[in-house]
Parts: structure tokens; sequence; C-alpha cells
């Protein structure tokens, strides 16, 4: 049996030489080490018990607390260095930094465990975030497997549990600590919150070969470079694709993963035949002849995707496509506009259980129902909706791209945009209205020809699309409530209340002694009706700011 231990929601940091409690169940009044301290120890106690289990560290950090300004990295390394001390192996350790909250950790312990093939997982957190914890099992779908794999207990039953008096002193310590009030008072919010379903995310993640990956509110936009056919069939081009998708700074690069055999039939009748658009006279096999991409080129690609740092995956397009992705193991699939009504390859990606992305381009409303309920029904944790317009290249005018807080709404997912326009405008629009995921053709030059180079970007273009879209998230920011951080030094230069002639003492102050003028040293205006006719205390000289201490 393969054992691991998780501690989770370790929430510390060092302070003079202390270690200082952080999590979201705490507050800066907390003289004591509850929160990471104990659950180290516990993990400590365990390990020394099953002295052949590895000790995994989700990362992340408490939430809303003053004092937690330590990043995550460090977080991680602060607590296996402490583990360490106490007399764990460093081989022993293993670190996850790029999960943040909870359930983002949750997610962090299921690819653990599934990678690494752990079958007896015992997590260590505290009482509340046990309640919390199970709560999350039970109510995503993806996760509910850890119901069969992970124990879930409190450092606190842990150590209580043990020989070590001077630690049971120390947890009757806590429990006698004043602040328990706060601590029970949050406990029970924090069952509330999450019967009320407010923990819940709109979020995909995935594992690929660089960790656990998020895609979701909170997280930067997931942008995607399409090869589609741009290779030209050349696999040297579609190398020199990847090469310009990792230097622009795109997180993925996407194939298309087909025959002309796999896709259509080689017929010659008008049914076949496209009229209109970039592939106009061609029929559908002579077209995805020039577009395909070779099977055997993709592990070649994925391994090179990879080693720049970039997740790679695919659209299928029949069953045997997914079985080819599956041998692959991509971490995520793609379904295409034209696909989105093909209900049985719908059921055949989601028997994979990975997330999907699928594209929305010509569905109506209840197709994107069905193609939803098809693919949660057959196992898919999470599906992500793309806007798109499958009009090659699409118009300004016809980009809609309003539908995309709609699917968001409508739907409870994550959105984005397949953008097939020509420009990049359109991307960093949809970035604006909520999108977490950008997908768009990238080619080396459109000279160069190809079936979809016409509504491609070139590796500069691309570049400066990332940039944008990185912009455009730096500005959106947060919904601010009084002035932003850039702000804070003009706030003395709003208008406040001024003594603007010299008034003695025992004389009224009137419409002609005080105005609201700049800058903001004295009373706020909205006392100005209110100090009018009261009498100075003292003598005011002109230009003085007003404050009530200076009347009766």
């Amino acid at each position: 049996m393969k054992k691991v231990i998780v501690i989770l929601s370790a929430g510390i940091k060092k302070e003079d030489g202390k270690w200082v409690s952080t999590g979201y169940f705490t507050n800066e009044d907390f003289d004591l080490a509850p929160g990471g301290t104990l659950r180290i120890k516990a993990t400590y106690e365990l390990y020394i018990k099953n002295p052949e289990a590895l000790i995994f560290i989700p990362g992340g950090r408490g939430r809303g607390v003053k004092n937690d300004e330590i990043n995550r990295p460090d977080l991680c390394d602060l607590i296996a260095l402490e583990l360490e001390t106490l007399g764990v192996p460093k081989e022993k350790i293993i670190k996850e930094r790029r999960s943040n909250d909870t359930v983002e950790q949750l997610f962090a312990i299921k690819y653990f465990i599934e990678k690494y093939h752990y079958t007896d997982v015992f997590v260590v957190t505290n009482e509340y975030q046990a309640s919390r914890v199970k709560g999350f099992i039970e109510h995503f779908t993806e996760l509910q497997k850890l119901s069969d794999l992970v124990y879930i207990e409190s450092a606190e039953n842990v150590l209580l549990a043990s020989d070590y008096e001077k630690w049971i002193i120390e947890i009757e310590k806590f429990k006698s600590n004043p602040n328990m009030k706060v601590w029970q008072e949050r406990e029970k919010k924090g069952l509330e919150d999450l019967s009320k379903g407010q923990y819940k995310k709109n979020m995909l993640s995935f594992n690929d070969s660089q960790g656990v990956r998020f895609i979701g509110n909170g997280h930067p936009v997931f942008i995607v470079a399409e090869i589609s056919g741009n290779h030209n069939q050349d696999i040297n081009n579609a190398f020199r694709i990847m090469d310009a998708a990792a230097a622009s700074g795109s997180d993925a690069v996407k194939l298309q993963t087909y025959t002309p055999d796999t896709i259509t039939i080689d017929s010659n009748k008008d049914y076949f035949k496209i009229k209109g658009g970039p592939w106009d006279g061609k029929n559908l096999y002579e077209l995805y002849g020039e577009a395909y991409t070779p099977w055997d080129w993709h592990p070649k690609l994925k391994e090179y995707a990879e080693k720049l740092g970039l997740v790679f995956f695919s659209s299928p397009f029949d069953n045997t496509s997914v079985d080819f992705l599956e041998e692959l193991n991509v971490p995520i699939y793609k379904i295409a506009s034209f696909e989105v009504v093909d209900i049985p390859l719908l059921k055949k990606v989601g028997s994979t259980k990975k997330p999907v992305i699928m594209s929305s381009g010509m569905a109506s409303s209840e197709e994107i129902k069905l193609a939803l309920e098809t693919l949660k029904k057959a196992g898919t944790p999470h599906v992500a909706v793309l806007h798109c317009i499958s009009s090659y290249p699409t118009k300004p005018e016809d980009m809609n791209l309003s539908t995309i807080p709609d699917l968001q709404k409508r739907y409870n997912v994550v959105t984005g945009l397949s953008d097939h326009s020509l420009s990049s405008m359109a991307s960093e629009m949809a970035v604006s209205l909520g999108a977490k995921i950008i997908e768009k053709h990238l080619t080396l030059r459109r000279s160069d020809g190809g079936p979809d180079a016409g509504f491609s970007l070139e590796p500069e273009e691309f570049k400066n699309l990332v940039s944008s879209i990185r912009q455009a998230e730096k500005a959106l920011g947060s919904v601010l409530d009084g002035p932003g951080t850039a702000e804070v030094g003009s706030v003395i230069f709003r208008k406040s209340l001024f003594a603007v002639q010299d008034i003695k003492k025992g004389e009224k102050l009137t419409k002609e002694n005080v105005r609201s003028i700049r800058p903001g040293h004295g009373l706020p205006p909205k006392f100005y009706d209110e100090i009018l006719n009261k009498k100075a205390k003292t003598d005011i000289e002109k230009g003085t700011p007003l404050s009530w201490d200076l009347t009766d």
C-alpha cells in the first residue's frame, strides 16, 4: 500500500523566530502558533509511525489575513524546512507551488494521487478545514473519488491521540485562547457558506508536465495558439510555430487530430463541395488532406511542446482520434464548433473524464445545453464554452462578443473566445467581458499560404496579443471601494472646509468666511451646512483647515 501524508492549510510564517498562525480561521491576535505548528508536528508524528510514506505540501496561503504576506513558494519552503528540522529526510517531501486556496489544494492532491497511484492518503488540517474539505469532496463531482482514498483529520485530534505531553499542553492553551470564540464563529459561517454553495467555483483544472493548472476566475487568461494546418505538411514548421507560441508567452498549443478518412469520405458529389470562403471550390476530402496533422507527428510535437513549458492538447473528430490522444495522455480536450452536435463523439470524449473546452460556433442554446449534459453525464468534470463565429475570417460586425457574459450566466461555465477575426481587437475586448480562455490561430507567415493562414496571426502579432491581454487583466483589477493604491497620494487634493478670512474668537462661521476649497486638510465638505453659524472657539487665521475642535 502506497502512503502519503498531506499537510493542508498550514498558513504559517515566521516572525521573531516564532511560527505565527495566519490561516483563514485565525486573526493576528493569536500569540501562539496553533495553526501551522500543530499541523507540522502532527504530520511529523504520522511520518514517524509511517516512515515509508511521502509528505506532500500542496501550497497555498490563508485568505483575508493582514499578516499573511508570505508568497506561496516561500511558504512551501518554510514548511518543508521545519519538517526537515524535525528529522524528515528532504527526499521524502514533495512541494506543489501552484495551488492557492483550499479547493485548488484538493485538486492538487487529486492529481498527485492519480499521478503516483497512492492508495492511502492522510490529510492533516484543522477542525474547521476538516469540515470544509469533507464538504468540498462531496460537492465537486471530480473530487468525490477522494472520499475512498483520503482520511481527513485535524492536527488537534492527531496530537491528542499521542503520548507527547508538551504537545497536548500546547493544544489546551490553544483551546483556552480567548480568541476561540472568533474561531468558532468563523467555523459556523464557513459551514453555512458551504451549504449555500458559496465556495463553488467555475474552474477547470488539469495536470500536465508542469504540474496542476487552473483556468477560471482568479487565474490568468489561458491563451491557446492554434496550429491547425499552418505547418503546411512540414513538421519543422510545426516546431517553429511552437517556438513562436512559447516566445509570445502563450500557455498552450493545440492541434486537430483527424485524417481525411476519419472526418469525411472521398466524394465529388455536390454535397461535399465547399462554396464560398477561403476554401471555395475544394471538396472536403481534398481540404482535409491539405490541413491534417500526421498522427505520427503528435508524440514528437507533444514532447517538444512540453519542453517549452506549453500545454499540448488537441481536437478529436472521431472515436479513433480520442483513443489515440488517450495513448498520448493529453490533459484536456477541445471540441470544435462543428462537432458540438456529434453526440456519440461527445460521449466518447466524456468517458475520458478529462476537462473539455468546447467552441459554440453555430450552436443554438438547446444544442449547447445538450452537449454540456452529454459530456457531464459521460464523465467530463468541467466544461468551458468558447464563443465562436464559424465564419473565416470573421468580420467585426459579426463577432457578437456580448454572447460571452451570456454564456457564463446561462450555463455557469468558464467562458472564452475562439477568435477567427483578422486582428487581435476582439480577443482583447473579450477579456474585458469575462473571457478566461483565448484561442487564436498562429502561423509563421501569412504569405506562406495554408488552409488557415488568412485569418492567423504572425509571431510578432501574437506576441503583441498576449502582451495586450496581460495588460488588460491588470487594468481590470478588482472592484474598488474608495481610493485605489495609485490614488492615495491624490486624496489630499480633494476639497475640504477652510477659513478664507480671519475669524475672531466668538465670531460665527458664515458663507463669507468659510468655503469648500482644495486641498483636503480640513473637514469634508459634507459638513458645510452643519458648521455654519457655529462660533469660533479661538482666533482662526485665514487659510486654516477647519476641524471640530476649532468651534463651540
